[in-house]
């Protein structure tokens, strides 16, 4: 399933839908989906939420992990990724800087890093766009395309047999029963 600009707003809209959206809502939306450096996403989203000196606190952050939370949530794969609730996530970030009532961006970047449950799925959504453009030196077993672009699966009919690859094209329509 994929997530579209238009499913953007239906994501971040308040329960109340009276057809307002928070920035902060729509600039996180837009960021997440953008074809763009993942640490590059990780700082403008830290800066949505930092004060002048660059620093934010964990009632900022939590705000920023609440509405990173609502792409899943659409989707309905919030449970996967902890939940709703977002103070854990803020804690665990705030062990980076122990003690201090605000972080860094260096703090966030590190605590990014660790790919927490909360927002892993940002992580991975980039690793996925990447992948979709991938070149890989194969050949499709089933059409013989070379190279494959895209994501490649691996096909085989029985142990004995060598490694094959598909290209994203057949794997949806694939079923064993035709590798009797």
């Amino acid at each position: 399933m994929y997530l579209s600009l238009s499913d953007l707003p239906s994501s971040f809209l308040p329960s109340g839908r009276n057809g307002k959206m928070r920035v902060l809502s729509f600039k996180t939306g837009l960021v997440s989906l953008c074809n763009a450096d993942v640490q590059e996403k990780y700082k403008y989203l830290f800066r949505q939420v930092s004060g002048p000196g660059g620093l934010t606190d964990q009632r900022y952050l939590t705000m920023l992990l609440y509405e990173a939370i609502q792409i899943p949530r659409q989707l309905g794969e919030v449970a996967a990724f902890g939940g709703s609730n977002v103070e854990p996530s803020v804690r665990s970030c705030f062990r980076m800087a122990p003690g201090k009532p605000a972080i860094e961006v260096s703090h966030f970047l590190e605590w990014m890093s660790l790919e927490p449950q909360s927002v892993v799925w940002l992580a991975v959504l980039q690793r996925v766009a990447v992948a979709e453009s991938a070149k890989h030196q194969a050949k499709c077993y089933i059409c013989k395309q070379c190279p494959i672009k895209g994501f490649r699966q691996v096909y085989c009919t029985s142990i004995r047999d060598e490694e094959r690859w598909m290209c994203d094209t057949h794997t949806h329509t694939h079923t064993h029963a035709h590798t009797g």
